[in-house]
């Protein structure tokens, strides 16, 4: 339930959270709607999974979940040691409950980061001319164009270094405002 949030401040003609640091009580929100909802999602795990864990096996499946889910919910790919740590964090949860459980601590868990709740942009290590990485022009053409996050298409366009061109980032606008 969102409604559990406290609204965004109106910052030009957008709504963000840029002005205001959160509170002690925000916090507490955010994690109460990621666990509201992380157990929510995991009541169908058929329908949230990309794959069938008892073909798949059970941490390879949880693997591909945490690589898509939390690739969609940071708008672009984890790190190696972002992908171990979920790892971890569902390996324990899984040996302490079930794998139900480990999925829904790393939807939980994805939820309420930093990464999933700011539009965190760097500057590229590789690249001292870049303003920003592919995946955060993405993110930047996503909730210009739908105020909503990258769809796959759009993190995949990112992943070929597609949005570098100006025919690419074209491309990319015109699929997103038909």
């Amino acid at each position: 339930n969102t409604q559990a949030l406290g609204s965004d401040e109106k910052v030009g003609a957008f709504l963000t959270n840029i002005a205001a640091p959160i509170s002690r009580l925000g916090v507490e929100q955010y994690a109460t709607v990621a666990e509201t909802l992380a157990s929510t999602a995991v009541g169908d795990l058929s329908v949230l999974l990309p794959c069938d864990p008892v073909q798949a096996g059970e941490l390879d499946c949880a693997k591909q979940f945490i690589s898509g889910f939390v690739r969609r919910a940071y708008r672009r790919p984890l790190t190696q040691v972002e992908a171990d740590r979920y790892e971890a964090l569902y390996t324990a949860e899984k040996n302490r409950a079930d794998f139900t459980q480990g999925i829904r601590l790393v939807v939980q868990t994805a939820l309420q980061s930093p990464n999933f709740l700011y539009h965190i942009e760097r500057v590229p290590a590789d690249d001292a001319t870049a303003v920003v990485t592919a995946y955060e022009l993405a993110s930047r053409l996503a909730y210009f164009l739908w105020n909503s996050p990258p769809d796959d298409a759009l993190l995949d366009a990112a992943a070929e270094g597609s949005l570098a061109t100006s025919t690419g980032l074209n491309a990319q606008g015109d699929r997103m405002l038909a």
